[in-house]
């Protein structure tokens, strides 16, 4: 056996020999062993000749007393040792591994040193609280104790879902703890339990913790995406291949739809699997297709489908039409007659295909009946039991060139004869079923469908009604229409039975037990806003109200009008149009909107949106004089009180001003706008009071208001004072409740005088709200709708004439009342959407006019390109919005949260979503993308280094690594690490350069971004020096880029192999050598192979120039190097086939579409070694190709995908 090696390799060999081991000449046991910075379990173990704690030792350890040692093997010194159990004195010995040309050897065990570790302390072990969760995602959760001082130590877990009863256990863990592969929208409980240690090497558990739960966010569903790039091959006559590009795009589920392209009618396939194969189409005929992908996402309850937008569209054009001859059908044959039947076909029955015409006829008829264009075999029923029947067929032509359509002559006359007529019984139908219910119909059958056979009458009822509305001589199934939406139906059918042959009798069965359906609930007609406000007939105080047409007045309305300058709204609920307005004010302009109440057939009802407003303006007022009053009259006067008024009562109408003082003063005290009569209260008893009044005149056109003069003064005296009983109320009355108020006084009216104190509360409270000082009656305000109330009174007595105190009566007998039940306001949807104060990464979301953002709101919001919402659900306006991609135009939607409560129920509605209001983020900028400094490497070992950036604060992000040893100049490259980052598979006693390179991320949404910054300045560092050990075998043996003169080998590396020895040779040839060649990497080209030939070979690694530093020869590897290959695949407009042989022979090429049709064949004598034969591909439709090349070596098959 011949070795080839390589110049690297003897110079390495070389360089070895020359190189002289630093411990060669010795291997002294290790001496003066010490042990520092002990605790309860760790000590951390050197020599103090510092010097020698570089080299490499095995260190043995025992706790003193025992026999069995704990070793420890290839470590550095110091080293840090731990797991001790407290209290305890041990017992450590080291030993110096030394390497030199002749391998590694051991020194002896060094004498004992020793060492006590820390007494131990007991602590209870008691069981974990506070368990928290926190960084909840819908598959992960960060557990942990809070505080977080309660984290420390080790822990059990065990978690499952809410109300299963099967854990997860996990042991021996640290706190926080990020628990993942969860599901999304779930609730999990979890527990913790602490392992505590006992001092004595063992530990115990402490009890299980009380339960936690935490829910993982609500599920996603992934984006579904419109599918592209629709592809059609193997395009025939009547078929095509579609499929999408790339075909990696072809997994999943998809709807198909198509039509031909004079057509707008499409063809819907549903549910179908890509590549879908096409057919029953026209020949010469352009066709559009769609594609749209179905989505299925589940979560933890549910499974959700959905449906892509249809893809832009794909045309193709199946192949030109051939024209045959159109000959009548011959072979008409009859199988399966029956009494009222016959089954007809041709045969053979390949002459079956295509479109026909047939006529038949009783034999004792001249008259033919046509069944026109059918296919056969043909199932001919409604047939007479025990005739003769004569038949004949004729082909329909179809000229594929223009569409045109032929026929061929009448073939030549088959016959049959039914069977003979038997009487059966007319039973009563069974097994009614009713399907494809709709609003308005139901199509109606029996089943098994078999029995459908026949005539049938048909009787039908609305579930409330006894009429039967009644069908006859129909056939079944049968569809049944003009129904009740949302209306449940009973019906009947009974069956037509003819009798024998030459009867004219007919029976009819009984009617069958009834059926029953319900057709689909109604749907409401749409609840149109009115339009065309139109105001007629406008006087001084009213205008007639319409809608323009007139037609549009039909139905019932709500109308709401309100003086320009005001706010407030007068509604008159349920009226129709056209409407009188009255009650106006002259010279006003007033603005009005109407909406349609609307009734659904299930008699629920709804309101249209209030429609635009319309305007009109009352007739301008004509002036009234303002006359001085006269007639100034006094009634029922009291103690403490007068009622002032004007006679004739006819002149109190209007507003006035009053003013009055008691004899002995000057000062007047005035009352202004007020209407007579007028009750004045609070006066001395037994005083005498002068008074006068003057009108309050308004010009309504003008706006402006005027005074008369003050009248005439009237006096009244009030009666004399006297001391009465304080008595508690009596007849406490409500009257004029509403939903927040009541009008509340005391029966009779007589008992209302004076001044009084009111309590009251509601009936399932106990706290009284008390009313001091007040006069009855009084309007009492903010109450609770639908709630009963009750209330007291209580008199607030004068003293004696003079005197400055007053007395109170006792609180009367309560009183109650209930409040109006509530009503629901309506929920009306947000308007004037408004962001401001717009940032990269968020936006202020407000109303406008601000007034409009009181309540709570639901937002919705997402990015242009995307058609996901992401929802945040009952916030207040204006709300912050963060978390926002920079230089992105976003679409956001606003629903109104409305509360309404009743009787302490609270009920909660939402409005429809706003009209969307868009705003765009700030544009992003980019951070400086610097080069990193720092480069350090710590426990560096034989075969790996641990490689950071100092200060450590530099660590942060992602980065690329390459390295390389000093001697190479190719880098190798580790991309998308964090640091530190452990590097392995490195030689021993090599010094390696290395740099970083930071990947930087977007600063605002953290994601990667195109730019990665310069390559650091090098850092370098040694590995430790090598340890003779045996060469290793090498494995993994394996071939790539296998073409027909050449392959790529590779194997795994050896540790310590300096370069390996490559053997390889054709397989089944004992006559041929192997042929060996050299490398010093884990992989090699070879060239110059045969192709078509199956090799075999194996590797050997070189570790030293020893011969014990070779290794055995690996395991035999094969590959075969390919006769034929293909190039362009996929091909555009040509093909190369590349064909070896061994010597001149015979070649025949043929290429196949996918239904095997030769499309290309290629025969010829070619002579030995390479040959190149190119096919044009120009004209043949894309799709996928089978190659087969043929010749006396071998036979071989060759996929081919021909694209545009």
């Amino acid at each position: 056996m011949k070795k080839c090696y390589s110049l690297v390799t003897i110079l390495f060999f070389a360089l070895q020999l020359l190189v002289p081991t630093q411990l060669e000449a010795q291997c002294n046991a290790p001496v003066e062993l010490s042990a520092a910075n002990v605790s309860q379990t760790t000590a951390y173990l050197h020599l103090n000749t510092t010097t020698a704690n570089s080299l490499l030792y095995n260190i043995r350890y025992h706790i003193s007393g025992t026999a069995t040692w704990t070793v420890l093997e290839h470590v550095g010194l110091p080293y840090q040792l731990g797991n001790l159990v407290c209290g305890s004195t041990y017992e450590w010995q080291a030993q110096l591994i030394c390497t030199n040309s002749a391998g590694t050897t051991l020194s002896d065990w060094s004498s004992s040193s020793t060492f006590a570790t820390l007494a131990c302390t007991t602590t209870p072990c008691n069981a974990p609280t506070g368990l928290s969760a926190t960084n909840i995602t819908q598959t992960g959760a960060s557990l942990y104790l809070s505080p977080t001082s309660g984290n420390t130590g080790t822990f059990h877990i065990r978690y499952h879902v809410a109300n299963t009863t099967t854990w997860t256990v996990l042991e021996n863990v640290t706190l926080p703890y990020q628990l993942g592969n969860l599901t999304c929208g779930t609730t999990y409980e979890w527990q913790v339990r602490l392992v505590c240690p006992t001092g004595s090497g063992t530990t115990t558990v402490s009890p299980i913790s009380a339960a936690g739960t935490f829910t993982t966010l609500a599920c996603n569903p992934e984006p579904c995406n419109t599918p592209t790039g629709l592809t059609a091959g193997s395009v025939s006559q009547t078929g095509a291949n579609l499929y999408l590009t790339p075909t990696s795009t072809n997994t999943g589920t998809f709807n198909i739809r198509y039509h031909a392209g004079t057509s707008t009618t499409w063809t819907v396939i549903e549910r179908v699997t890509l590549p879908y194969q096409l057919g029953n189409l026209t020949c010469g005929t352009t066709y559009e297709w769609q594609v749209q992908r179905i989505c299925t996402s589940s979560s933890a309850s549910a499974t959700t489908t959905t449906l892509s937008d249809w893809s832009t569209g794909g045309a193709f054009t199946t192949l030109a039409c051939t024209t045959a001859p159109c000959n009548a059908p011959i072979g008409l044959s009859v199988t399966n007659v029956s009494q009222t039947g016959a089954y007809l076909y041709l045969s053979p029955t390949s002459g079956n295909a295509g479109f026909f015409n047939i006529r038949y006829h009783a034999a004792n008829v001249a008259t033919w009946t046509a069944v026109e264009h059918v296919t056969l075999p043909y199932q001919l029923g409604n047939l007479t039991c025990g005739t003769t029947y004569e038949w004949q067929a004729q082909l329909i032509c179809t000229n594929s060139a223009t569409g045109a359509t032929t026929v061929s002559p009448w073939s030549t006359a088959g016959t049959f004869t039914t069977l003979a007529c038997t009487t059966e019984p007319c039973n009563a139908p069974t097994g009614l079923t009713a399907g494809s219910v709709s609003q308005t119909g139901a199509n109606l059958y029996l089943t098994p469908t078999s029995t459908n056979t026949g005539t049938f009458n048909i009787r039908y009822h609305a579930g409330t009604s006894t009429t039967w509305t009644v069908i006859e001589r129909v056939t079944l199934p049968y569809q049944l229409g003009n129904l009740t939406c949302g209306t449940t139906y009973e019906w009947q059918v009974r069956r037509i039975c003819a009798s024998p042959a030459g009867s004219t009798t007919i029976t009819l069965s009984d009617w069958s037990t009834s059926g029953t359906f319900t057709t689909l609930a109604c749907t409401p007609e749409p609840c149109n806003t009115p339009t065309g406000l139109t105001a007629t007939n406008v006087s001084q105080t009213g205008a007639n109200l319409y809608l323009t047409p007139t037609s549009s007045n039909t139905g019932t309305f709500n109308i709401r009008y309100h003086v320009g300058t005001s706010t407030t709204w007068t509604v008159l609920e349920h009226v129709t149009l056209p409407y009188q307005l009255g009650n106006l004010t002259c010279g006003t302009n007033y603005e009005w909107q109407v909406r349609r109440i609307c009734t659904s057939p299930a008699g629920t009802i709804t309101l249209s949106d209030w429609s635009t407003a319309g305007t009109f303006t009352t007739l301008a007022c004509t002036p009234e004089p303002c006359n001085t009053p006269t007639g100034l009259t006094v009634g029922s006067v009291s103690q403490t009180g007068a009622n002032l008024y004007l006679t004739p009562t006819s002149s109190n109408t209007g507003t006035f001003n009053i003013r009055y003082h008691a004899g002995t003063t000057a000062t007047w005290t005035v009352l202004e706008h007020v209407t007579l009569p007028y009750q004045l209260g609070n006066l001395t008893c037994g005083t005498t009071y002068e008074w006068q009044i003057r009108r309050v005149c308004t010009s309504s056109s003008a706006g402006t208001t005027t005074l008369s003069d003050w009248s005439t003064a009237g006096t009244f005296t009030t009666l004399a004072c006297t001391t009465a009983p304080c008595n508690a109320p009596t007849g406490l009355t409500a009257t004029n409740v509403s939903q927040t108020g009541a009008y509340l006084y005391l029966s009779p009216t007589s008992g209302n005088a004076g001044v009084f104190n009111i309590r009251y509360h509601a009936a399932n409270a106990t706290t009284w709200t008390a009313i001091e000082h007040v006069t009855l009656p009084y309007q009492l305000g903010n109450l609770t709708c639908g709630t009963t109330y009750e209330w007291q009174v209580q008199l607030i007595c004068p003293n004696a004439t003079g005197a400055t105190t007053t007395t109170v009566s006792p609180w009367s007998t309560g009183g109650t009342f209930t409040t109006l039940a509530c009503t629901t306001e309506p929920c009306n949807t947000p308007t004037g959407l408004t962001a401001i104060s717009v940032s990269q990464t968020g936006a202020n979301l407000y109303l406008t006019p601000t007034s409009s953002n009181t309540g709570t709101f639901n937002i919705r919001y997402h990015a242009g390109a995307s058609t996901t919402w992401t929802v945040v659900e009952r916030v207040t306006l204006p709300y912050q919005l963060g978390n926002l991609n920079c230089g992105t135009t976003y679409e956001w939607q606003v629903r109104r949260v409305c509360t309404s409560s009743s009787a302490g129920t609270t009920t909660t509605t939402l409005s429809d979503w706003s009209t969307a209001g868009t705003f765009t983020t700030l544009a992003c900028t980019t951070a400086p993308c610097n080069a990193p400094i720092g480069l350090s490497a710590t426990n560096v070992s034989q075969t790996g280094a641990y490689l950071y950036l100092s200060p450590t604060s530099g660590n942060a992000g992602v980065f690329n690594i390459r390295y390389h040893a000093a001697n190479a100049t190719t880098w190798t490259a580790v991309e998308h690490v964090t640091l530190p980052y452990q590097l392995g598979n490195l030689t021993c006693g090599t010094t390696y350069e290395w740099q970083a390179q930071l990947i930087c991320m977007d600063p605002l949404t953290g994601a990667p971004i195109s730019t990665v910054s310069p390559w650091s300045v090098g850092g370098t560092f040694t590995t430790l020096p090598c340890t003779a050990t045996g060469c290793g075998v090498p494995t993994e043996l394996r071939a790539t880029n296998i073409n027909q003169t050449s392959a790529v080998l590779h194997w795994n590396p050896v540790p310590g192999a300096v370069a390996y020895i490559v053997r390889y040779k054709r397989a089944n040839n004992t006559a041929l050598d192997f042929i060996s060649v050299t490398s010093t990497t884990n992989s090699i080209t070879l060239n110059n192979l045969t192709a078509g030939s199956n090799y075999i070979w194996q590797v050997q690694a070189v570790c030293s120039t020893t011969v014990a530093g070779l290794s055995a020869f690996s395991a035999m590897a094969t590959f075969v190097t390919p006769s034929v290959t293909v190039f362009p695949n996929p091909a555009n407009r040509y093909v190369n086939v590349s064909l070896w042989l061994p010597s001149p022979t015979k070649v025949y090429i043929v290429l196949r579409d996918s239904y095997g049709q030769a499309v290309y064949s290629f025969a010829s004598l070619m002579s030995d070694g390479n040959n190149i034969i190119e096919i044009d591909t120009s004209s043949l439709s894309t799709g996928l190709y089978i190659l087969t090349v043929q010749t006396e070596f071998y036979t071989t098959t060759k996929k081919v995908v021909v694209g545009r």
